[in-house]
């Protein structure tokens, strides 16, 4: 979970309905209680959140490279990487169905550090299972159903486990101030209503509607694109694990030059020509890790892509943040993510499996193609409006 700036606040959403926010000065009048603070890098609440929630997404992006890896040491089958992916989008799909219930309720700090915990525990059993049962795959795919290198793909998952629990040490220091909000528009409905609640608010907001489908075809049609280009990079370009770790090592620049770049390109283009240009940039950069020759290209390419990644999630979420009301944020965060979550576990089936009898290279740019003309699409799609209300 991260947080984006929209509408001149970084927000998540409190337990009881209230928004929990790291104020930007211009949000907030000077008053006895909450002082105007002149750069968000100088709240000591906003920096622990922020280093919290780094931690976590570098544990993330460390898992879902390091799982792939370590189903390719123990089988050398792309398709067996594929059926881990796709049991980690399963996962995905639960949570995103059964968070929906109870994210809009409960006290959102917790719910993190619980999160954090419970991956702690979860990441650290893969070393331990190898340790005691060898190199057998089958703990790989409960943990990666569970959780939802230059070290070798074991000790990545310890540092995974690591890195999740330094996000818990960092969110435990995290002081919030709770925002009240309607307490009608935050009771608790019954169970179906709550699980709908969600859904219907996104059906009914056409911008949030049609990125939600184009997000969930791009996904349907790049799941698997890194499965299959770490598989590519060891059996077809024949490079080391090292060498591949350092490929994406490299690459991850991407993300955090979208990351720096977001917001500019979001007050020049708006969002729809972000959004697209992202879906865009993201697809073309899959057909490049299909078309790469060497090691270079495929730094290239893989840095495009986690740009193109970024760009898109940091416009999706703001995008949710700037038009949906705050009790309803969870809700609707857990709608959006559960449709791109059913797509994704299909598509990391499907191309594995006809990388196993075409390539991967094959697949890469085929999928990268449809992809592209899945982005021209939006064009004709309300996601290409500059500013969503």
């Amino acid at each position: 979970m991260t947080a984006i700036s929209s509408g001149g606040r970084s927000e998540t959403v409190a337990p009881d309905g209230a928004a929990l926010e790291a104020v930007a000065p211009e949000a907030v009048a000077p008053t006895a209680t909450a002082p105007v603070i002149e750069s968000l890098w100088r709240d000591g609440n906003f920096n622990r959140f922020w280093l919290s929630q780094a931690f976590d997404a570098i544990g993330d992006s460390f898992a879902r490279m390091s799982m792939p890896l370590l189903v390719l040491e123990f089988t050398g089958s792309v398709s067996e990487m594929g059926r881990v992916t796709a049991i980690m989008g399963l996962a995905t799909l639960m949570a995103g169905i059964t968070s929906s219930l109870y994210v809009d309720l409960l006290d959102r700090r917790r719910l993190l550090m619980f999160c954090d915990f419970g991956r702690v525990l979860i990441y650290a059993l893969v070393p331990l299972c190898v340790m005691l049962l060898g190199k057998t795959v089958w703990p790989v795919s409960v943990v990666a159903g569970l959780a939802a290198g230059m070290v070798g793909p074991q000790l990545s998952i310890g540092l995974v486990a690591l890195l999740y629990g330094s996000s818990l040490v960092m969110m435990a220091f995290v002081r919030m101030r709770a925002k009240p909000v309607d307490e009608a528009a935050s009771r608790k409905g019954p169970v179906v209503q709550e699980l709908l609640g969600g859904v219907r608010f996104m059906l009914a907001h056409p911008v949030l509607k049609w990125a939600a489908i184009l997000f969930a075809l791009v996904a349907l049609l790049s799941e698997a694109a890194i499965d299959l280009a770490i598989f590519r990079m060891e059996h077809e370009l024949h490079l080391s694990k090292t060498m591949i770790g350092i490929v994406f090592g490299i690459a991850s620049l991407g993300a955090v030059l979208a990351g720096a770049l977001a917001q500019g390109l979001r007050r020049r283009w708006g969002f729809g020509a972000c959004f697209l240009g992202s879906l865009l940039l993201q697809c073309v950069a899959i057909m490049g890790l299909g078309w790469a020759f060497d090691l270079w290209t495929g730094v290239v390419a893989a840095m495009l892509f986690t740009f193109g990644f970024m760009l898109r999630n940091i416009n999706t979420m703001s995008l949710r943040q700037q038009v949906t009301p705050a009790h309803l944020l969870g809700r609707v965060s857990a709608a959006f993510w559960t449709v791109i979550a059913v797509a994704g576990p299909v598509g990391a089936l499907l191309a594995t499996s006809l990388a196993e009898v075409n390539g991967a290279a094959t697949v890469l740019m085929g999928m990268g193609l449809l992809g592209v003309m899945v982005a021209v699409a939006g064009l004709f799609t309300p996601a290409r409006t500059r500013e969503a209300k």
